[in-house]
Parts: C-alpha cells; structure tokens; sequence
C-alpha cells in the first residue's frame, strides 16, 4: 500500500497570496480568476511557464513588482505546514507504510517546496501535476500515477471533495481531509 497526500490544505496551508492580492491591491477572486482558472492551469500541467504567463497579469493587476519577487513572496506565504496533517503524515510514516505526495503544482512551486518542506522531502513518492502534464481532478492524472506504482493499492486524502471523488473512480481507497490527526479519526486500521 501506498499512501498519498495532497499537498495544499493537507501538509501546507495555502490561499494566502489570494489574501495579499485583496489587502494590499483589492484584488477579489474574481479579478484573478481569469488567470488561476486559465494560464496558471496549464503551468500546473507543465504546458506553460508560471513567469511567462503571470508577467501581464501583473501589469494589468497594478504590481509593479517583478515577475520573480511576486512568485517568491507567493511561495512563502503559502508554505506554512499545517501540523495536524503533518501528524497524520507522521502516524502513518511511523507504520512503515511508504509516503508520497500527489498534488497539483507548477514547477516553480514544486522546486520551492521540494527544498523548503520537510514533510514533503521524507516522501518516498512525489507525483505532481506538472510532471504528469495532467492535473487532479483528471482521471489521467490519477491513471498516470496508478500506472507508476504498477497498480499498488493506494490510500489518499485530499480536501477537495472533487479530487477525492476522482480518485475513488480511479479505483483509489481516498478520504476527504478536513483536519483529521490520524487514521483513526478516518476509521482506518491499518
């Protein structure tokens, strides 16, 4: 068995740039929409570069901050590990069971969190959006990785209802993370 964690909202906390764009320039979810729900999903695929397609939405948005300086602060506002996550992700390392992440990233956030979370370094699997040219919640997402670890039955938690549903159709055992400490908050016994 392989268990899998997504990384944003399981192991680390995100949605505080989107915090940072609506305090420091009043930019709603709906002003960055166009670019999370369009560019930024092929970056996370690996079909475009995050610097590339974020430089005129920066203009547009009013930061005059260069492309670099934005990602980096993005990237450090959103990297808090969240502790109750990390003690799942500890119980179950502590089983022995072998670990890995499955997330969807583009590639500078996942260098950023490959040097930066020690969580995330201890994994003995890393799938990740941009690698796989697929994000969740595609089911060639989940069949990508299926087919990586040669069809190993897998144990995942995620906190996006949607990705989990997905990977239940992928044939995956998943759970619906919302904060739980261990596995038997999940009723798991393992």
């Amino acid at each position: 068995m392989v268990v899998l964690f997504d990384v944003d909202g399981v192991l680390v906390s995100a949605g505080h740039f989107g915090a940072w764009l609506e305090s420091t320039y009043s930019l709603t979810n709906e002003d960055t929409g166009h670019f999370f729900r369009g560019p930024f999903k092929a970056c996370s695929s690996g079909h475009a570069d995050l610097l590339d397609v974020i430089t005129p939405f920066l203009h547009d948005w009013g930061i005059e901050m260069s492309p670099e300086d934005v990602i980096a602060h993005w990237f450090r506002l959103d990297s808090e590990v969240m502790p109750a996550g990390v003690r799942l992700f500890e119980e179950v390392a502590g089983l022995g069971l072998t670990t890995g992440i499955a997330t969807t990233q583009e590639k500078y956030r996942k260098q950023y969190l490959m040097e930066n979370i020690g969580v995330i370094q201890r994994c003995d699997f890393h799938f990740i959006s941009c690698d796989l040219g697929h994000v969740k919640p595609e089911p060639e997402y989940y069949q990508r990785i299926s087919a990586q670890l040669d069809q190993q039955e897998v144990l995942f938690f995620d906190d996006i209802a949607a990705n989990v549903r997905a990977a239940r159709e992928a044939g995956w055992t998943a759970h619906h993370y919302q904060g739980e400490t261990s596995l038997a908050d999940f009723g798991i016994k393992i």
